[in-house]
């Protein structure tokens, strides 16, 4: 994988232009925490971004593209840099005590992001397959279960086009406890071929582990390629709200497996997802086939009922494993950030 790293000293001509996103030399965010069981709202961490990749050559704390690249939208980056608008863009967040910590995680975190992002197609694909009939629940869950081990997927080809820091201090509104940090945030940039491959091996690995006689037909093969190329040309795009929304949500998940053993991670986590999409309440109405979830589909089979949904909130979630805990901190630092 070529890599190509945005320094603190050497920064493009296009990458000055770009960075608007604040009108300050620091930004300042406070988020909410929902109310206790007490009902007593909690006042959240206060965020503040101190430093940033190019402070000294003048940049401000946040480009313009960053935002909605976290959203899913990198027509702005593709602007800004004069990107090829035909390859598939991607991206990945880690987090540290310094700069180096921090882009290790992220480079460590992608190969796992873009794996759960084929991993939640292929499942969506599969649930929906399922529901007109055309394979068997069987199949379905037996796709599940072995998605859920491919952690990783093939990024050879995938390139880093652009890394972006930034130092952030929060302040814990109860104890006043302050810690600092650093976030990195890092752009791919991947030709539609390579995507292609990526993809077809993935879907090669998946189905590889499934056992004979569940093996889908050919037709479901070519769909889910289908499918996955077309997420890839046209990802969903998040409005703010959903996008923190979903770093809260994939939190949330990843938190309340990591403390637990194995074996209880998996009801655990249908537990925890059937609880967040019947208390949730997400800006998103228009959902494929259905315009809303019922209690006892979510209840009998919550990650099922998850990918279903048509909500992208609740899909990214119902992939999130206790291996998440760092990508889903870094993440919900990102919302932090540039969602409040």
């Amino acid at each position: 994988m070529k890599k190509t790293i945005f320094g603190c000293a050497v920064i493009s001509a296009a990458f000055l232009l770009a960075s608007c996103g604040s009108t300050g030399n620091v930004t300042s965010n406070g988020t909410t925490k929902p109310a206790s069981n007490s009902g007593v709202t909690i006042a959240g961490k206060e965020t503040t971004v101190v430093d940033w990749d190019g402070r000294t050559l003048g940049t401000e704390a946040t480009p313009s593209w960053l935002a909605p690249a976290v959203r899913g939208d990198f027509s702005a980056y593709i602007s800004t840099f004069r990107k090829k608008d035909s390859d598939v863009y991607r991206r990945s967040t880690g987090t540290g005590a310094d700069v180096r910590t921090a882009t290790m995680r992220a480079d460590m975190a992608y190969a796992r992001t873009i794996a759960r992002e084929l991993q939640q197609s292929i499942n969506v694909f599969a649930a929906e397959q399922a529901r007109a009939g055309n394979i068997s629940d069987a199949t379905r869950q037996a796709i599940e279960e072995v998605t859920k081990t491919q952690s990783n997927a093939e990024i050879t080809g995938h390139q880093k086009a652009t890394e972006y820091w930034q130092q952030v201090v929060e302040v814990d509104p109860v104890s006043g406890e302050k810690k600092s940090s650093y976030i990195v945030y890092q752009i791919y940039q991947i030709p539609a071929n390579t995507w292609a491959q990526t993809t077809a091996k993935y879907v090669k690995e998946v189905l590889g582990g499934v056992a004979d006689e569940l093996t889908p037909e050919q037709d479901f093969v070519k769909g889910v390629v289908s499918e996955m190329m077309h997420d890839a040309r046209f990802p969903t795009v998040m409005s703010q709200e959903e996008a923190k929304q979903r770093a809260e949500t994939n939190k949330q998940m990843a938190d309340v497996q990591a403390s637990l053993a194995p074996a209880q991670q998996k009801a655990a986590a249908e537990q925890e997802l059937a609880r967040i999409m019947q208390e949730g309440k997400t800006e998103r109405t228009k959902i494929a086939a259905d315009t809303s979830v019922k209690k006892a589909e979510i209840e009998a089979d919550a990650t099922k009922a998850a990918y279903l949904s048509g909500n992208p909130v609740y899909q990214s979630a119902a992939s999130v494993t206790a291996a998440d805990k760092e990508w889903a901190d870094a993440e919900a630092l990102a919302a932090a950030i540039l969602f409040n």
